[in-house]
């Protein structure tokens, strides 16, 4: 009777010992995940998160139609400058994944996490897909022509779409009783560089200041060329058009712009890819060239006579790459501009 008792009890002690085992694997499996999640999630909330990178959802009703994410370190508070900047996407998948245009966004604002708090401004990331699913010609990261048409759609304007991402943030500033600037820093490399400088040219008076790399081509302040037109996005000619918008060339002229490019980066060029028609091709060829560096230096001829504020620096030895000198200057050119 006692030896019976005996294993009855053992039993149970083992039993307890198993589920007093298995709630602390839980415990630690929930402990885990929570802290190797990826962001927070600023939708309950409507203020500023400090210091942790925060992602808000889609908000159609305020005018985006993509989620965004941000960082906000604490001392911008006390900074005399409270800057937002901006980078866009500019992923090697040209994804409209919604995990990888996440998980892409997220590198950007970790990339830029440093500067931020060297430099005390908020980083802002948007998120949109990278062309419309009926669409081969439409690359909107770089703001293609055919991405400002758009007019329908999760994707219609996401120019547009990224001024209320900005609003939006602007807002939540003021529940923490600060102020962001009006104006916003751009910076992008390749298609996200074509979107910094072209964003730029449409809305002009919304840019403190804009670095652009890895361009092999820049939009020209120009509507037209020894006598060609310009439309958009070789120049401005059609801008109101397109946009509804006239450009405003005084604004764009006085923008701190910061364009570079590296001495190797010959091959990357957008120029040849479906978004250019025949017609353009020819264009950019017969009037600006058809190398890629040649281009470059004559579009700076061309920025230099508009009497445009643009610093055009070429990385020698460089290709389509971005270097730690190049961060340094890009660093050093924002601090200079806030």
């Amino acid at each position: 009777m006692y030896g019976n008792r005996r294993n009855n009890n053992s039993g149970k002690h083992i039993n307890s010992l198993t589920i007093c085992f298995n709630i602390l694997i839980v415990i630690f499996l929930t402990t885990i995940i929570s802290c190797t999640s990826l962001d927070n999630n600023a939708d309950s909330y409507d203020g500023i998160i400090f210091n942790e990178i925060t992602f808000v959802g889609a908000n159609r009703d305020k005018g985006f139609n993509y989620g965004y994410y941000y960082y906000v370190p604490q001392s911008i508070i006390d900074s005399p400058n409270k800057f937002i900047f901006v980078e866009p996407l500019n992923s090697p998948n040209n994804t409209n994944s919604v995990s990888q245009l996440r998980s892409a966004a997220l590198r950007i604002v970790r990339r830029n996490i440093e500067n931020a708090n060297l430099l005390n401004f908020a980083i802002l990331v948007p998120i949109y897909g990278f062309r419309a699913s009926s669409s081969e010609t439409m690359h909107v990261w770089p703001l293609c022509r055919e991405t400002l048409l758009l007019r329908t759609g999760n994707l219609a304007r996401v120019d547009l779409q990224l001024i209320s991402m900005i609003d939006d943030l602007k807002e939540r500033s003021l529940k923490e009783e600060f102020e962001l600037e009006p104006k916003i820093l751009i910076s992008g490399f390749s298609s996200s560089g074509r979107f910094a400088i072209r964003f730029s040219a449409i809305h002009p008076e919304l840019i403190q200041a804009v670095a652009a790399g890895g361009l092999a081509i820049t939009i020209l302040p120009l509507a037209d060329l020894n006598s060609v037109t310009l439309n958009y996005p070789i120049g401005i000619a059609d801008l109101y058009d397109i946009t509804g918008e006239s450009f405003n060339s005084e604004a764009f002229n006085n923008i701190p712009k910061f364009i570079y490019i590296g001495s190797q980066d010959n091959t990357n060029d957008p120029v040849r890819g479906p978004a250019y028609g025949g017609m353009a091709i020819n264009q950019i060829h017969n009037l600006l060239g058809a190398n890629i560096i040649s281009r470059f230096n004559h579009a700076r001829m061309i920025y230099e006579q508009q009497g445009t504020a643009a610093q055009f620096r070429i990385y020698e030895g460089v290709g389509h790459v971005i270097t730690d000198q190049m961060r340094i200057d890009i660093r050093e050119f924002l601090a200079e501009n806030m």
